[in-house]
């Protein structure tokens, strides 16, 4: 019985590189997700329109944490737009919490998020709250039709 014991540990001590590697090699795709999502954001408080306009497709819904209706690609475009040529700039941006939900091309993202941003005149507003994202993968890229973000009150 205490072979038998041996045996199973060693043959357990001797897998867990095995599945360190596999996953490794998961988490390295949700680590390529994740920095999908991260640049769209960036994107948005840099008025990247150009990037904006070649991830989210034209049926896109973005609901926004202030509340609201949902908005359409060129009302989405339209508020990042204004806001950096409000003068206004990210400082700070972080995500928790990540949980993955994969159904085939579909992968949904919940989150926490905390953002800073600064005006021109040099007030900074912190905003947190929670997100839900859809990415679907199109071709070798991702494609964002929408997210859903709220203050998680």
């Amino acid at each position: 019985m205490k072979k038998t014991t041996r045996r199973s540990t060693l043959a357990s001590l001797l897998a867990l590189p095995l599945a360190a590697t596999a996953a490794d090699s998961v988490s390295g795709s949700d680590a390529d997700l994740l920095k999908v999502r991260e640049r769209v954001w960036r994107d948005w408080f840099a008025g990247n329109r150009n990037a904006l306009m070649a991830i989210l497709p034209e049926d896109f819904v973005g609901i926004g944490a202030g509340g609201g209706t949902g908005q359409s690609r060129a009302e989405t475009l339209a508020s990042s737009a204004a806001f950096a040529a409000g003068g206004g700039k990210l400082t700070n941006l972080s995500f928790s919490d990540n949980r993955i939900q994969r159904m085939g091309t579909v992968a949904i993202i919940y989150c926490g998020f905390t953002f800073t941003t600064r005006d021109k005149a040099g007030t900074e507003n912190t905003v947190a709250g929670r997100a839900t994202e859809i990415f679907v993968r199109s071709g070798a890229g991702w494609q964002h039709p929408g997210w859903h973000l709220d203050s998680g009150r």
